[in-house]
């Protein structure tokens, strides 16, 4: 989804997706005073590095995150180990940046599909390998079901 401005004279688009994403991902990093290098190879580790103020580097191994939780402005990593670390950025800021095997379940949750046991459909809800479960917001249910399953196929 996305933003098309038409002139209806002539027909033509004046700005597309492209132009629009890159100008809001430009005033997002500048408001912010960080950058974003990914760096993503789905065949080995996906490694990303997220730099702040160009002396902060925050390296993530996606392969070992099993969910992002947003508690206020800070969001919470937890990875595979048992371990977590909170970092000051909110969910919204490593939304646009995760790799394609992470979906939105809720407003404070992001997940790895990777680590998904079990999506129960009868109470909209999914269980975890680290035995979490999480309940998925009634407006993303079928976001999140489509997801499911194409990532199975």
């Amino acid at each position: 989804m996305g933003i098309r401005l038409s002139d209806k004279n002539t027909g033509k688009i004046r700005y597309q997706i492209g132009e629009i994403s890159r100008v809001v991902a430009n005033a997002i990093e500048s408001s912010l005073h960080c950058t974003f290098k990914t760096q993503f190879d789905m065949n080995t580790a996906a490694v990303s590095t997220l730099q702040y103020l160009d002396f902060h580097k925050l390296s993530i191994d996606w392969t070992q995150v099993v969910r992002l939780e947003g508690k206020g402005n800070y969001t919470q990593f937890v990875f595979a180990d048992g371990k977590t670390h909170l970092y000051t950025k909110s969910l919204c800021v490593y939304e646009p940046h995760l790799p394609p095997h992470f979906v939105r379940v809720r407003k404070g949750c992001i997940v790895n599909f990777h680590f998904v046991k079990k999506l129960d459909t009868e109470n909209k809800r999914v269980f975890l390998t680290d035995n979490q479960e999480i309940r998925i917001a009634r407006r993303r249910w079928m976001e999140v079901v489509s997801w499911f399953y194409s990532f199975l196929n």
